[in-house]
């Protein structure tokens, strides 16, 4: 039972005795994947075109969810009214995107630091770091609105949007029914 003892205390020893010097191994490939992974973001999303990006997926967005709603255009009034709400609304996610985009770059900093190995990252980096590649991710954007890809998932979007009022019914049903439940105890 002694030697037991004993065992398991030079185990831990040894253990406590390394585990600074293996954190600190461990913390620096994650501190060198950071740099580059930050590098890739700034990159890839370089800092004067950053909000234009966003604004661009942004007004994509809303212009494919007007594009599956086409009776509404059919109503100027109403589509009047729609269209001045989604322009504030853009206007306020802007405003609001302004403060949280370096906190978004630095997130997604760290997930790619966190997602990639540290050769991953040097080859990705390597890429983005070129004439060819800088501005790659926001690039991508620029894919992303393009007429083709607009037209492929303008069919997802149509057909989502047209299961959503059934969702929409049944989670109000069932908010009623716990709401009226509650309000007669």
């Amino acid at each position: 039972m002694l030697r037991l003892g004993l065992a398991l205390a030079s185990c831990q020893i040894v253990t406590t005795a390394f585990a600074p010097a293996m954190a600190q191994d461990a913390a620096q490939p994650l501190e060198q994947k950071l740099v580059l992974a930050r590098q890739i973001v700034e990159y890839g999303f370089p800092p004067e075109t950053r909000m234009d990006v966003f604004g661009a997926v942004m007004h994509q967005v809303v212009a494919q969810l007007n594009a599956a709603t086409p009776d509404l255009a059919d109503d100027p009034e109403i589509f009047g009214i729609i269209n001045r709400f989604q322009n504030e609304a853009l206007s306020l996610g802007m405003a609001t995107l302004t403060g949280h985009m370096d906190g978004m770059m630095e997130g997604m900093a760290v997930g790619y630091a966190e997602s990639f190995s540290l050769p991953e990252l040097q080859a990705l980096h390597a890429y983005v770091s070129t004439p060819e590649g800088h501005g790659f991710m926001a690039k991508t954007a620029a894919v992303n609105s393009h007429p083709a890809m607009v037209a492929a998932s303008q069919g997802f979007i149509n057909e989502y949007l047209g299961q959503v009022p059934a969702l929409q019914e049944e989670l109000r049903a069932e908010l009623t029914e716990v709401l009226e439940r509650r309000a007669a105890e």
